[in-house]
């Protein structure tokens, strides 16, 4: 009898595989599938696991006649046909509290980055250039974080700021009655009023796309410190250039952008990079929050787990 096949269609960590294979699933690699690679291959899979290139669309899905669960290593979803692949009876699993703590410690260090200045003053001694001055900087001591979206990572940090004697505002569409003594849940109303930090935590939906533009920012009752690790296209780059260049944003931190194929660039994109790398006051990265040594293994450990639970619950 032929063993049920999964499709591993982008790397992952190997305790996936080994995982998968000691339930007794044939774990087969092929990796930079061409779409049309991938619909002629996918009715042989029982599984497919991606990261975040692949696209699960509905005709991929229609295809895919032995599929029981598609997996994904990360959080966002978007790049796959979730509701469509459940009416199907396909299950669905993501892993984001694999690597909640590796983007909220990526969170603090932007936010001690902006604060103390510390990118911009790294610059100016790279050019032999002593400004202490001109680099005061701020403390993040007594300051009000807004938490845009309270999922893994936005509670993951919170808990690394309650030490830092912040106040935390958190708000979250889908979830209730999450205050406690160390954080406060609020609607946006009292972020845009009290916050001195935002950051954003929101998955990307037709909702959210280019949800951050110039009313969002300018209903902000002061200038705010802004940081975006979650997806690039829920900002609009431009209202955040013009916020940054005239003080409503005191500096910004990205390391998620609109489009993060550098090749593909439009002239607008580009000409929007261009500017945010000009400005001292910004820092970016390239989506590297969630990439850590750990957070590569705990992504797929976590996954692992919810799919042996799936077959263990099925069988």
């Amino acid at each position: 009898m032929n063993k049920a096949a999964v499709l591993i269609a982008e790397p992952v960590n190997e305790v996936l595989t080994q995982g998968l294979t000691a339930m007794d699933l044939l774990c087969e690699q092929k990796y930079n599938l061409t779409p049309t690679q991938l619909l002629e291959i996918i009715p042989r899979y029982e599984g497919i696991i991606v990261r975040s290139n692949i696209t699960i669309d509905v005709p991929l899905i229609n295809a895919a006649s032995k599929l029981r669960f598609i997996g994904r290593t990360g959080s966002g979803m978007e790049k796959i046909a979730v509701a469509y692949a459940e009416q199907k009876g396909i299950k669905c699993f993501s892993s984001p509290e694999g690597n909640k703590d590796a983007v909220a410690e990526h969170v603090m260090g932007f936010m001690l980055s902006m604060l103390k200045n510390i990118s911009s003053s790294n610059l100016d001694m790279r050019q032999l250039q002593w400004t202490r001055q001109n680099n005061t900087g701020n403390e993040l001591y007594n300051k009000t974080v807004g938490i845009v979206g309270f999922g893994n990572v936005g509670q993951a940090l919170a808990e690394r700021l309650v030490p830092f004697g912040c106040k935390i505002l958190a708000y979250d569409k889908y979830r209730k009655n999450f205050s406690t003594e160390k954080w406060q849940e609020c609607d946006l109303r009292h972020i845009f009023e009290q916050a001195d930090i935002v950051s954003l935590h929101v998955p990307l939906t037709a909702e959210t796309q280019q949800w951050i533009d110039t009313k969002w920012f300018d209903s902000f009752r002061k200038p705010i410190y802004f940081i975006n690790t979650c997806r690039g296209e829920v900002v609009n780059t431009s209202a955040l250039i013009d916020e940054l260049k005239n003080g409503k944003v005191k500096a910004a931190a990205l390391d998620v952008f609109e489009n993060e194929n550098f090749a593909t660039l439009t002239p607008t994109q580009k000409h929007n990079v261009a500017i945010l790398a000009s400005m001292p006051n910004v820092i970016l990265t390239p989506h590297i929050a969630g990439v850590t040594h750990e957070s590569n293994y705990k992504l797929s450990a976590v996954l692992l787990k919810k799919i042996q639970e799936f077959y263990l619950m099925s069988n």
